[in-house]
């Protein structure tokens, strides 16, 4: 038998106290390879990370059977379930229909629903497809095998166990009969930046997976990517650390892309962000998926993003990018209900996947090249349009990030106009002058309501250096950009050097939008506060400011404001912004300017940017002799 994948248990690497992730169920104890029964209850591994997708197993490899394999003391009742997805979802219009036809269940699970209603969800049928009992006054190995091949549609997988007072449980594996095609090494990267603990600790728990995991220490190794000599090799153990120049972490993962292609015995690589966490037993996933795979030269595998504040909310699981920009799949899912690990099996139009967390051939290089040097954003999203594989987003395979808590500020910025300008104009260049044009005013607009005027000027340097055309955009030194950029980036304090500076916010009490009263003649307040005399705001707000919550901001909360402290309450930092409206003229203008310089010129630069992609993908190709 070869294995498809471990049970996970949460107390194994202590990164995720939320258990409902890795089984569900009253009544037992459990720790770290553990798990013991207490009174007379259930246990499920219907859960994200310890179910299995049968559509996937079905559609990318050959496996047509699934053994549940575990060690059991005591007594023991073992179901192997199948929850299968009844919704069918139209992500192009917008529109999700729901099948509530429920095909019939076997006596025992009727019972067990009228108990327990609650399982029975109208977006997924749920399926009994074998069943056994165990007595074993030993701790005995046991199994169920079933044949997944007669299943159909999406779903998910998994073993449900009820056990009694004393019965306790080892370890669990889902495996098959049938034999891997290939077998697999991966070259994992780090692109360094900032998060050295975050990756230290990720590497630190996969040298203990390997340590235990034989199998797995031979076909995988380690490479970090250091932008910016913050570590080094003696920091680290059974890790390679390559120093790079200050490239961002597009120019760290394009470093590391080359490294692992230039090794021969790497077949992929996979991609990691600096600042995740995830639980090492993913790697085996993913090995499973590039061994398995029946065309894995053109199959990319992703991870889903969880919210690393709340470890059960799914924010993303990859995206379209279409000439209306990019829609990010199955945003804001509960993956501590069943309901929504099937949801998240449903198949939605996906060419995207970021780089947190990724993995793909080597042999794509040989084809495509290396990514552009994006400096940050926007370079995954490229790169994912130019490879154009398929994509597999499976349960189980996933990484924690934390959630953006404001809008990109400062370099972010100018990063996401440029190198998503340049996309558009590579991959939808029709619609490009007028989305362009609508994108900057809306941009700028926001900008200037909310009084953010260094952010303003960063943005315009964004269109302006896209504008500069392709051999501007290859001939710039990411270093030098990036120290331009600091330097009109809008000064951030934290909360005592706010206080130190006369703003008094020691109590956070936040000026609501309940406050505002704003006149119906002002239709278009957005920008009234521009064109209202200052004589006749509030003479508290003449003399004093207004403390806003940049993290819930609005055009209504700027009326008559003077002077704004936008401070983050999570993050305890912010900034100061002073109403100009000097700059409401200048930029009035500078929109105007741009926007002809846009009709005038787009055409010829997207033909430039569409050629020097051409070019590109032919120069940076590593020929690899197998």
């Amino acid at each position: 038998m070869y294995r498809i994948s471990k049970i996970i248990y949460p107390k194994s690497e202590k990164i995720c106290k939320e258990t409902s992730l890795y089984f569900r169920g009253e009544g037992f104890r459990h720790d770290y390879a553990s798990i013991k029964f207490q009174k007379i209850s259930e246990l499920s591994f219907g859960t994200y990370f310890n179910s299995i997708s049968y559509g996937d197993l079905l559609k990318y490899t050959d496996v047509q059977d699934l053994t549940f394999k575990i060690t059991v003391l005591g007594e023991a009742t073992i179901r192997i379930m199948c929850a299968k997805s009844d919704i069918n979802e139209l992500c192009y219009a917008g529109v999700t229909t729901c099948c509530t036809k429920k095909k019939p269940f076997s006596a025992k699970l009727e019972k067990k629903l009228k108990k327990n209603p609650c399982i029975q969800c109208s977006n997924y049928t749920y399926l009994l497809l074998d069943e056994k009992k165990f007595s074993c006054p030993k701790a005995t190995e046991v199994e169920l095998t079933v044949d997944i091949s007669r299943l159909s549609g999406e779903g998910v997988i998994f073993a449900e166990v009820d056990g009694r007072s004393g019965t306790t449980l080892y370890g669990g594996e889902y495996m098959t009969s049938i034999p891997p095609k290939r077998e697999s090494k991966l070259g994992v990267v780090f692109s360094l930046r900032k998060r050295i603990e975050f990756m230290k600790d990720n590497i630190k728990r996969i040298n203990i997976k390997r340590a235990l995991d034989k199998s797995l220490a031979e076909k995988v190794g380690i490479l970090v990517i250091d932008n910016g000599d913050n570590i080094s090799d003696k920091d680290l153990t059974n890790t390679t650390v390559f120093n790079n120049e200050k490239t961002g972490e597009a120019g760290g993962f394009y470093k590391g892309i080359k490294e692992v292609c230039e090794r021969k015995e790497y077949s992929h690589f996979v991609l990691f962000d600096d600042d995740v966490y995830f639980e090492t037993e993913i790697l085996n996933k993913i090995l499973f998926w590039t061994e398995y795979a029946k065309k894995p030269d053109t199959l990319t595998i992703g991870g889903g993003i969880l919210n690393l504040h709340k470890p059960y909310e799914l924010v993303e699981l990859g995206g379209f990018w279409s000439k209306d920009g990019l829609k990010v799949n199955k945003q804001n899912l509960d993956l501590r209900r069943l309901s929504d690990v099937v949801r998240s099996e449903c198949k939605e139009p996906t060419n995207y996947v970021t780089w947190r967390c990724c993995c793909m051939s080597v042999k794509v290089v040989e084809k495509m090249g290396l990514p552009l040097p994006f400096y940050m954003k926007t370079y995954d999203a490229e790169y994912s349009l130019r490879v154009g594989n398929e994509i597999l987003l499976t349960t189980g395979i996933g990484v924690w990030h934390e959630e953006d808590l404001e809008k990109p500020i400062g370099p972010t910025t100018y990063y996401l106009k440029r190198n998503n300008n340049i996309l558009e104009a590579i991959y939808f260049p029709k619609k490009g002058i007028r989305r362009m044009l609508k994108d900057m005013w809306l941009a700028i607009s926001e900008l200037l309501i909310y009084q953010r005027y260094q952010e303003k000027k960063i943005t315009f340097k964004g269109y302006d250096d896209f504008l500069k055309g392709p051999n501007y955009f290859l001939r710039i030194r990411a270093d030098e950009l990036q120290e331009e950029l600091m330097k009109e980036k809008q000064p951030i304090y934290s909360k005592e050097e706010l206080i130190n500076l006369g703003y008094d916010i020691s109590e956070e009490m936040f000026f609501e939008e309940d406050d505002v009263k704003i006149p119906r003649f002002y239709k278009g307040h957005m920008y009234s506060h521009y064109l209202i005399p200052h004589f006749l705001f509030p003479k508290h707000e003449r003399k004093g400011f207004r403390l806003l919550d940049s993290t819930k901001l609005n055009s209504r909360l700027f009326y008559k404001a003077n002077k704004v402290v936008q401070y983050n309450p999570i993050l305890k930092e912010g900034f100061v912004t002073n109403l100009s409206k000097r700059e409401y003229i200048r930029t009035a203008y500078g929109l105007i300017k741009r926007s002809i310089k846009i009709i005038l010129t787009y055409h010829f630069v997207s033909r430039d940017y569409r050629l020097m992609l051409g070019n590109y993908k032919k120069s940076t190709r590593i020929s690899r002799r197998y």
